[in-house]
């Protein structure tokens, strides 16, 4: 199983120390926490994560800001957003652009907890899914691949050990005609 990884991103140390408390114990787990949205952006275009937890308000970019890159980066990243300032708007906008749930602040960290352990759960299901379908259509299979020489070998070790990420890959080599 793999390591997941998490991004929390709030303009808050108090409040970044709660929700890593809270979700510490999950199992195989990397949180990041990050109290600048500006490197939380940059963090979202570089590195693969399986949920971002964005606060709503913050200095530029905001969590609406963030939302949107993350889903220009990853469609399928899981966004729950966190404000201390609800409103039917914000909630509409935000499940609008993509968010998977909306959370106001204060909140009960079981509540979070729970909230996290069913995104997730949620996440890979759908993952497992696409990756059932992709088979089932012949898309995971090296039948139209050809190749027995060790360097193939050594491509096609490589697409196995990537093809369950949710990340784009590049494979480049010589071409021989």
């Amino acid at each position: 199983m793999s390591t997941t990884r998490l991004l929390i991103v709030d303009d808050e140390d108090g409040i970044l120390e709660v929700i890593a408390d809270t979700l510490c114990d999950l199992p195989e787990t990397d949180i990041v926490l990050e109290s600048a949205s500006s490197r939380a952006a940059s963090a979202l275009a570089t590195t693969h994560f399986d949920l971002l937890i964005t606060d709503l308000r913050m200095p530029e970019p905001d969590g609406v800001a963030l939302l949107r890159l993350a889903h220009q980066h990853d469609p399928d990243l899981p966004v729950l957003v966190l404000t201390a300032y609800p409103s039917i708007d914000t909630a509409v906008d935000t499940m609008k652009l993509g968010a998977t749930d909306y959370l106001t602040k204060p909140f009960v960290p079981s509540e979070l907890l729970d909230k996290v352990k069913q995104v997730l759960r949620e996440s890979e299901s759908k993952r497992s899914a696409r990756l059932r379908r992709r088979r089932h259509r012949g898309l995971g299979a090296f039948d139209d691949i050809v190749g027995v020489c060790p360097a193939m070998s050594t491509v096609f070790d490589t697409i196995q050990r990537v093809a369950e990420a949710m990340i784009d890959v590049l494979i480049t080599g010589d071409r021989h005609r």
